[in-house]
């Protein structure tokens, strides 16, 4: 039985599809034992299946074909996927997401740590399109790592996480960081919930929504940040507007409690109508009050970890200030090659929250921006 399942929703998609499955090739340390891909095609008439034949090399490849009609979603898609999947463990990826030889390595690695987690990575857009014989030529991929010259690339999460943190037990409301673009997750949790719900029939928002009932059922909800994917360049006739805006009225009327614990008249503030027109959730002022849970600073320490100190007295002193109340402790870290980013998100009964930042992933614009400042770019406010 293989361990990890990768359920690929299509349509009409068979370019960038093709890609995504060669990715899949170059994962390094797992061999076609260790994992699947299962691709649900929801009705393409692009002749999607021969397209693709051949692409595997190191792992199986199972194509489903649903017909297109009235019930024809994404959510469908994936739900057919996950449900007929060999592994333990669900990874999600959309067909135009190509994925770095890492990708099951920095699975593996959370769930070493604790096999019942919600892992979560990011994403970067492509502003070009990669022709499928340069998917493992590294000079094409290797210009986009870097954060501090790339902030046109990134999605609206990196925002979220720049100014509060890659500890989301920082969030009042972590399943808003929850896309199906990069998620993975034991298959027992989705047969808990019943997967994704299939009347969320146009764009956007399913996803939180499968965030929000895994938060209601105390799932722990974690950011790898080292779980990064490649959104890859190409042009809609639809921009996604107008459906995500549907979806995300009709996640609201689901769930009335979404954001109970936010003071009344606040709601507006965070799905302000100019949102609702942009289907964008998190282009809006004041994210750090709005998001963050509600602690009262009396004393900032910043800890940064280089390495020349050992890794189990750090924490060990993290565990300690914890316990104190009001505390705001910023943790730096200039390593990114330990368990700490995943380990202080699991931190239990602390008094004061940690917040995690990756030092590579500082987002830079024009001039040096500090976390303490608490301030969006200004195309973000």
């Amino acid at each position: 039985m293989v361990k990890y399942s990768f359920v690929i929703p299509t349509y009409q998609n068979k370019l960038y599809l093709r890609n995504a499955l060669e990715a899949l090739n170059n994962q390094a340390g797992f061999s076609g034992n260790d994992y699947e891909a299962i691709v649900v095609d929801d009705g393409s008439n692009d002749d999607t299946w021969s397209f693709i034949q051949g692409v595997n090399k190191n792992y199986e490849l199972k194509y489903i074909y649903l017909e297109r009609n009235k019930n024809s979603c994404r959510s469908r898609a994936r739900n057919y996927g996950w449900r007929i999947a060999e592994g333990r463990y669900i990874i999600f990826i959309d067909a135009d997401i190509i994925v770095k030889e890492n990708h099951l390595a920095e699975l593996e690695r959370c769930f070493r740590i604790n096999s019942d987690l919600v892992v979560i990575g990011t994403r970067f857009n492509l502003p070009e399109t990669i022709p499928y014989e340069n998917i493992f030529d590294e000079g094409v991929l290797d210009k986009y790592k870097s954060f501090s010259d790339r902030t046109g690339l990134l999605e609206d999460r990196h925002y979220a996480l720049e100014m509060l943190s890659y500890n989301l037990s920082v969030y009042r409301f972590p399943w808003m960081m929850v896309f199906s673009c990069n998620m993975a997750l034991k298959k027992e949790k989705l047969q808990e919930i019943n997967g994704f719900d299939e009347n969320f029939k146009k764009w956007g928002a399913e996803d939180i929504d499968v965030g929000y009932r895994l938060f209601l059922k105390n799932e722990k909800i974690v950011i790898n940040p080292r779980l990064e994917v490649f959104h890859q360049y190409h042009k809609s006739a639809n921009d996604g507007t107008e459906e995500s805006q549907e979806s995300t009225r009709y996640l609201m009327s689901k769930h009335k409690g979404l954001f109970m614990d936010v003071p009344p008249g606040q709601e507006f503030h965070i799905f302000r109508p100019e949102i609702l027109e942009t289907g964008k959730l998190f282009r809006y002022s004041k994210l750090d009050d709005m998001f963050r849970k509600k602690q009262e600073y009396q004393h900032t320490e910043i800890l940064n970890f280089t390495g020349k100190c050992d890794i189990n007295e750090f924490k060990a002193y993290i565990l300690e200030i914890t316990h104190k109340e009001n505390y705001r402790i910023i943790v730096n870290d200039y390593t990114e090659d330990t368990d700490l980013d995943i380990w202080i998100q699991l931190i239990e009964g602390a008094n004061s929250i940690p917040e995690y930042y990756p030092a590579s992933k500082r987002i830079r614009k024009k001039s040096s921006f500090s976390v303490i400042d608490r301030i969006l770019w200004d195309s973000y406010k």
